[in-house]
């Protein structure tokens, strides 16, 4: 499995509304690394190496345009030189393992609803 391991690699500051919008930065991680993928393959065109990105990351896109236009965006933008990082995911969710839906007994799943509905803003964190 050590070879199996993939990282998305991008730049930290993408994280900057992470608690906000999650759903968009977790989309631009997403366009940004497989566009940076892409750029490293020698064949095709542009859109193809995207195609071919989202399989390597084992990512399904709804768009490989739309990830081709936001990726090169944001890496026209952001500086080769800002500090990255790495998100890894060990295991690609699939309809029998899907990301984030732990399976809950009624108890439980009645004791924690509470807490997930309360609105948590970064001054009740502090």
């Amino acid at each position: 499995m050590g070879n199996d391991i993939k990282y998305f690699n991008f730049p930290i500051q993408l994280l900057e509304n992470f608690l906000n919008k999650h759903l968009d930065v977790l989309t631009d991680i997403l366009d940004y690394a497989v566009y940076t993928h892409s750029l490293k393959l020698e064949y095709g065109t542009a859109l193809k190496r995207i195609e071919v990105s989202a399989n390597y990351f084992n990512v399904q896109l709804g768009s490989a345009k739309r990830v081709l236009d936001n990726g090169k965006l944001l890496s026209d933008s952001i500086s080769e030189n800002s500090p990255k990082v790495g998100l890894n995911l060990l295991e690609i969710p699939t309809k029998q393992t899907p990301l984030l839906r732990p399976k809950l007994t009624p108890l439980l799943r009645s004791k924690l609803t509470p807490v997930f509905r309360s609105k948590l803003t970064p001054a009740n964190l502090v």
